[in-house]
């Protein structure tokens, strides 16, 4: 369910960010990317990929390199990176 987990995912979305938990705001957006492409709606998709980029570089610019380079290398991390970068791809 596509449109679902879309819309979902932009309602969670708001709520991290009010709350200022960037991890879960930005794994939202890349939820949101991925829904919108399997929806059909590249252009949302990149919109919502590049909002999950914004995120994740303020990520790192609060955290340090070190704690962002730790945080990355995690494995459930990098699955979301992974498909972030496809949706990013258009792929």
């Amino acid at each position: 369910d596509s449109e679902g987990a879309l819309a979902g995912a932009l309602r969670v979305q708001e709520e991290f960010a009010r709350r200022e938990q960037v991890v879960s705001e930005w794994r939202a957006w890349v939820v949101a990317a991925r829904a919108g492409r399997h929806a059909g709606n590249q252009q949302k998709a990149q919109e919502y990929s590049e909002r999950a980029a914004q995120v994740l570089a303020g990520i790192e610019q609060r955290w340090g390199a070190e704690a962002y380079s730790g945080y990355l290398s995690r494995p459930d991390v990098e699955q979301h990176r992974r498909q972030f970068d496809r949706v990013a791809a258009n792929r």
